[in-house]
């Protein structure tokens, strides 16, 4: 786009910006493109895109990238993070499993679960490092099935023992004595083999409602011997890959490196669409009180928001003018703000 006071603006949502005209039957602006086509058609100074710019589904990706860093303790506190949560999350996951366990659905739930975990590990390792984030998001899910699976081993073993006692007791064998004989025969690596030798030959059985267990008398569509474990690690990638989306996304948030803190995002107002070239005008211009009185008189929700990225005490954050669109969000401006022209926009009066 050309303007008088300079050379052609990058704005990648659109490449032929100057050729856009308003919406004739609306004098509201909807969308950025008309924005910008307003502001060449009134020969003002364009909104300041940056170079680069994308839509993305979420506006921290429109400027800031990750410093890829992390804090001294981070890798060994994410480490053993790993090792409670795992626990505890491949305990209740055992627990839900054994009452319903539908097939990838379950796992879909455990992957939202595992990326919940891990958000107060990142935050507080500080870890800026996306790349770190998801590998330790991957080490999370594969510890979470290992327990699941040690869970499941252990509960066929005390089947095991109950049955083979039975038959010593059958045969004469008084059943204390018979129940441990039975428990010193069954060694770890014993009930390890004889877990996977069951669950390869056994598989589990599928049918409309639900995943069955292994020994369930319901009839079915029985997946066993290497289906079974292609299905199963089908579910593990499934739960590992939304624990990491969920990693990354945390790692990927705005970070302070001055001030070793991370940012709070707040949705701080909607804008009407009337007022967003009026709004923008009073950004560029730094004119921060006006900007916030434009805001405050703003009462309905729109797909115009203006975010806030604050990090208190720090001398500066961040303002951001996004528009929703088709489940996307486009920055539209963004500009660093000291924190006491933020204290106009929360309060211009």
């Amino acid at each position: 786009m050309k303007t008088p006071d300079g050379p052609q603006q990058p704005f990648s949502s659109s490449s032929a910006i100057e050729n856009s005209q308003p919406s004739e039957a609306s004098p509201l602006p909807p969308t950025a493109r008309d924005i910008f086509a307003i502001n060449a058609r009134e020969n003002q100074a364009p909104v300041r895109a940056v170079k680069g710019a994308r839509a993305s589904k979420t506006a921290d990706s429109s400027l800031y990238k990750p410093s890829g860093r992390i804090a001294v303790y981070g890798l060994p506190l994410l480490a053993l993070w790993a090792l409670p949560a795992s626990a505890l999350l491949g305990y209740a996951y055992w627990q839900f499993t054994q009452q319903w366990n539908p097939v990838m659905f379950a796992q879909i739930f455990l992957g939202f679960a595992l990326g919940a975990a891990m958000f107060p590990a990142i935050r507080l390792a500080k870890c800026r490092n996306p790349k770190i984030a998801v590998g330790a998001a991957v080490l999370l899910t594969l510890l979470t099935f290992v327990v699941w699976h040690a869970l499941e081993a252990r509960a066929m073993r005390a089947e095991y023992v109950d049955y083979f006692t039975k038959m010593g007791v059958q045969s004469g064998v008084p059943e204390r004595q018979a129940r441990a004989r039975v428990e010193k025969l069954l060694t770890p690596a014993r009930s390890a083999r004889a877990y996977l030798r069951e669950v390869t030959d056994y598989g589990i059985l599928l049918h409309e409602d639900s995943s069955s267990r292994l020994n369930s008398s319901q009839s079915g569509t029985r997946v066993a011997g290497v289906w079974y474990w292609l299905l199963s690690a089908l579910e593990t990638v499934l739960a590992a890959f939304i624990a990491g989306a969920m990693a990354h996304s945390a790692a990927s948030a705005r970070f302070s490196e001055a001030r070793d803190r991370w940012y709070r995002r707040k949705k701080f107002a909607s804008v009407a669409p009337s007022r967003v070239v009026e709004l923008l005008d009073s950004m560029k211009a730094e004119r921060w009180r006006e900007a916030g009185q434009l805001m405050q008189n703003a009462k309905t929700e729109s797909s115009f928001q203006v975010v806030i990225y604050d990090c208190a005490p720090a001398s500066e954050g961040f303002v951001a003018l996004t528009q929703t669109a088709n489940n996307q969000t486009t920055c539209l401006y963004e500009a660093a703000v000291s924190q006491e022209n933020i204290a106009l926009l929360r309060n211009p009066l």
